[in-house]
């Protein structure tokens, strides 16, 4: 993103759940708190994201303008095949979203950092 290139991401509509760091240390101090010995918890920030999405909250926690451009995914899935990228594929166009219900109702929990805001956090916090 701070580089500038212009990335084929445009038409890219999976949804990813993601979780900030803010998040997670808020979802942890909770579970210290709460009777959920030896269950399975998914937490995640309140927003699921896009690949697109993800790198539009990225370039504005930069000042930039995010520069997308409209690949077809099957065309970008193949090329990525083809120099051995499979698993990249996978992580930039799949889905891969999780259903926190259950978890945020045993635990009495949200998370209290927005999605967008937590990726600015990071972004400052990184630079």
């Amino acid at each position: 993103m701070r580089g500038g290139v212009p990335l084929p991401f445009a038409l890219i509509h999976n949804r990813r759940s993601v979780i900030n760091v803010w998040n997670l240390a808020s979802a942890v101090e909770r579970c210290l708190d709460a009777d959920v010995a030896g269950r399975i918890l998914h937490v995640s920030d309140p927003e699921s994201l896009s690949t697109a999405a993800l790198v539009n909250h990225i370039a504005a926690a930069l000042g930039r303008r995010s520069m997308l451009w409209p690949c077809p995914p099957h065309l970008l899935r193949m090329a990525l095949r083809i120099v051995g990228g499979r698993r990249i594929g996978q992580r930039l166009l799949d889905s891969l979203e999780v259903d926190t219900t259950a978890s945020c109702k045993a635990l009495g929990w949200q998370p209290p950092v927005s999605t967008a805001d937590g990726i600015r956090r990071a972004i400052v916090t990184s630079a």
